[in-house]
């Protein structure tokens, strides 16, 4: 008998131990990438493109701070941008190479849901009647040193006439906002990519959601239980048995 409780103890304390395993989640990380507006007349000088930190969580972190840092692509169409401007915000640095056409940035403590860079666009003086041009942020990587995850955004703009108004539904007026205080509501941010262990995530198809590891907790709390409810089971019909 006391072989089989050292084996039930040595059963639980291997449960335990895993709980905390799968408590600990996977490592995961969003970033959005919107612009202010996407029809343009000639009256417009400048569009601006804001690349927000979503939801961050397991990250790896030196002391309370998360280092995070970004590198990818930026093109953009020179028929329709004469140059873009590169600018970090809240902590952050970023920086253009118009020759390799490398952008990047880094920090030293990442905070969610905050914006982490603009980029302002200054559109040419003649543009043809109804021209498009792409922005493309390409094979962003963002990393903590440990997890990648990467990125991919193209958007499109449309030159109109002075005469025609923009035409833009809610929703689409509803992803330009850009928050006074340069944070962002998650439930309110769209276009949002969500990434993990260098998969790279189609924009038009993720969802942004988190691993669901409360029902593993669940199952394993539960198997925990018959392995302690078998054990006083046991425990008593041998008590039974000896009198």
């Amino acid at each position: 008998m006391r072989k089989n409780i050292i084996l039930s103890i040595f059963m639980i304390i291997t449960l335990l131990v895993a709980n905390i395993s799968f408590a600990a989640g996977t490592p995961t990380a969003e970033l959005t990438i919107t612009a202010n507006k996407t029809t343009v007349t000639s009256t417009d000088k400048t569009i601006e493109v804001t690349i927000t930190l979503g939801n961050i969580s397991n990250l790896v972190s030196t002391g309370s701070n998360v280092v995070l840092a970004y590198e990818g692509t930026l093109e953009y169409d020179s028929n329709m941008f004469e140059k873009v401007e590169v600018k970090g915000q809240n902590d952050w640095t970023a920086s253009y190479e118009s020759t390799t056409k490398k952008i990047l940035g880094d920090t030293t403590s990442a905070k969610a849901n905050t914006v982490i860079a603009k980029l302002t666009f200054t559109l040419k003086d003649s543009i043809a009647k109804d021209a498009t041009g792409t922005i493309k942020l390409n094979n962003i990587k963002l990393t903590d040193e440990t997890n990648d995850f990467t990125f991919n955004k193209t958007i499109t703009v449309t030159n109109k006439t002075q005469s025609e108004e923009p035409k833009q539904d809610k929703a689409e007026s509803d992803e330009n906002k850009i928050p006074d205080n340069n944070t962002i509501d998650d439930q309110n941010s769209i276009d949002k990519v969500s990434s993990k262990d260098n998969n790279t995530v189609d924009p038009s198809k993720a969802k942004g959601s988190l691993p669901k590891a409360g029902l593993k907790n669940v199952m394993i709390l539960a198997a925990l239980i018959i392995v302690i409810s078998g054990v006083f089971s046991f425990a008593r019909y041998k008590m039974i048995k000896l009198k």
